[in-house]
């Protein structure tokens, strides 16, 4: 299965050779309003591919043997100026083990979803951006390990000081891509590892 979490150029790049040389059984995305050379070719490979494509509706689910991924944003039809906050949001779902994973989504959609359960990981939003990260939101989920995912000496600047703080603050372990290299985590179902820098 593959995700576009929304069509911004940093997440839809990569995906268009994997459609284009692997055969792909099912595709997620959401049909964002958004006019751009890449994302007409993911749209058009995606039509070409004849794989299932799923839905991102909120509480939807969708099972992978074991695991199993529940859909929480975004709501049907929506739409806003800022495409991140179109991003797909999950909640993944293996045994004992959890973890949200919030595309770009930043805080605004992030006070909306209602996430009140404990989970082990959480993909920081936006790429540990300032407006990235919702406190209440963490505090809710209580994670235990944070993932950011940003380039080494990116042009944004991310990620943002103030997120680390609020990270630092909370007492929540964070892993940096920037500064860590590939961070991997795997889970038995019951407890959780990782490793970096390959």
């Amino acid at each position: 299965m593959l995700v576009l979490t929304h069509p911004h150029a940093d997440h839809l790049s990569g995906l268009i050779p994997v459609i284009e040389r692997y055969k792909v059984g099912r595709i997620l995305y959401y049909p964002s309003f958004y006019d751009t050379v890449g994302y007409e070719k993911f749209q058009k490979l995606v039509q070409e591919e004849g794989a299932e494509i799923l839905s991102a509706q909120v509480g939807g689910r969708i099972g992978l043997d074991e695991l199993s991924l529940q859909l929480i944003w975004p709501v049907d039809n929506f739409r806003d100026g800022n495409v991140n906050n179109e991003s797909i949001v999950m909640l993944l779902d293996y045994q004992n083990f959890e973890a949200l994973l919030l595309g770009d989504a930043e805080k605004d959609i992030q006070n909306r979803l209602g996430v009140n359960t404990d989970i082990d990981l959480i993909k920081v939003g936006h790429h540990g951006s300032a407006n990235g990260s919702y406190g209440p939101l963490l505090r809710a989920t209580r994670p235990e390990l944070a993932v950011i995912s940003a380039g080494a000496k990116n042009r944004y600047g991310h990620p943002h000081q103030q997120t680390l703080n609020l990270f630092a603050k909370l007492g929540i372990t964070l892993l940096r891509t920037d500064l860590n290299g590939t961070v991997t985590v795997r889970s038995d179902g019951r407890n959780f590892w990782y490793d970096i820098g390959r």
